[in-house]
């Protein structure tokens, strides 16, 4: 068997992939380990994977603990490493650094995932792979809500939900599929956009240049009505309150007001006039109080008083857009993408007294 040499950045790209899928447990043996097998590194915890094509044949199967040796390559600084691969060793030399690992044997040859018909698959473009990226800030992250947990592409839109928030971009075509959250965390820090993406054998997955990364699906992540969230967002097609301001300086004080709020619940209150936006917070942290100057279509002597998560609100005027409010849900709308905050707090409209603040 011939040495194996490959440039650090390479070697550093596959395993900062590879890392996200080993398991924390031991379920079987290679669960916990990276499967070097045929051309190919292997890591899974069962439930979501990756198949990392290295374009040399590693003969017989065997296995390498991960954790020990994706921490050791991350901190190679040389800029190319040489790999030797013995009965019992995985012999590696870095500039001055030599270290060999132990090779463990006994593993038949992997049977995980299936092999996934790409011919079938999705073609994703540049363009949508980064309204994706867009869109993840909605959704849900929290065990209750585990059937909103992803993206959903359908008829030509990009949904995101959490129950509380939600995101739309339209972005045309066929795309019809489920992009589980826990898939995407494990990508976060991958900057390539894959080629294709496709459902098969109860599993989702993304095909890159040189690897393909799988996720198992679970039985109720299609259950969430689409329809109900298009029909909040139709809302805003029909008359309702619409807000001109800086949205750019308003974002700065939803980030400085957060700072105060309660970390429990992160709640910021928001006092609307045809005017002015006052946004403010009180905690056990101290209290804080901003406005803004606005724009509105509001009656003259009308005041919505809301309360909403300072992070919804900030992700939200993140995006710049159009701001609109309408039967308890804002709106902010532009030309790539719509994102929807549902308020569960009842508004109430009328003149009221000032909240005190302490200044």
């Amino acid at each position: 068997m011939n040495d194996l040499e490959i440039k650090t950045k390479d070697l550093k790209a596959a395993f900062s992939v590879c890392k996200h899928f080993v398991s924390s447990r031991r379920i079987v043996d290679w669960t916990t380990n990276f499967v070097f097998d045929e051309d190919y590194i292997y890591a899974t915890d069962l439930s979501a994977g990756v198949k990392f094509n290295m374009e040399y044949d590693f003969e017989d199967p065997f296995m390498i603990t991960a954790e020990d040796f994706s921490s050791f390559v991350h901190y190679l600084d040389a800029e190319e490493v040489k790999i030797r691969f013995t009965e019992k060793q995985i012999k590696m030399k870095a500039g001055k650094t030599k270290v060999n690992f132990q090779r463990q044997h006994g593993i038949k040859q992997v049977a995980y995932p299936p092999a996934f018909e790409y011919d079938h698959g999705h073609q994703i473009s540049e363009e949508v792979w980064n309204q994706i990226e867009r869109a993840k800030f909605s959704m849900a992250d929290k065990a209750e809500n585990m059937d909103m947990c992803g993206i959903y592409i359908r008829d030509g839109y990009i949904y995101s939900t959490n129950g509380a928030t939600a995101t739309r971009v339209n972005v045309g075509g066929t795309l019809d599929i489920f992009l589980p959250r826990v898939l995407l965390k494990k990508l976060e820090n991958v900057s390539r956009v894959p080629k294709i993406a496709g459902e098969q054998d109860n599993f989702v997955y993304l095909l890159y240049d040189n690897f393909v990364v799988f996720q198992r699906r679970i039985a109720a992540e299609k259950e969430v009505p689409l329809d109900v969230l298009d029909m909040m967002f139709a809302s805003f097609e029909e008359p309702c309150c619409e807000f001109d301001f800086d949205i750019e300086a308003a974002t700065k004080i939803v980030r400085r007001v957060g700072v105060l709020t309660d970390p429990e619940d992160r709640q910021i209150k928001l006092l609307i006039t045809p005017d002015k936006l006052k946004v403010y917070a009180t905690s056990e942290k101290g209290e804080v109080e901003e406005n803004v100057d606005i724009k509105s279509n509001l009656e003259k002597g009308i005041t919505l008083q809301i309360d909403m998560n300072a992070d919804y609100l900030y992700s939200m005027l993140k995006l710049g857009g159009k701001l609109k409010y309408s039967n308890g849900i804002f709106c902010i709308k532009n030309d790539y993408i719509e994102h929807a905050v549902k308020i569960f707090v009842p508004h109430t409209q009328g003149k009221r007294d000032e909240p005190e603040i302490i200044r």
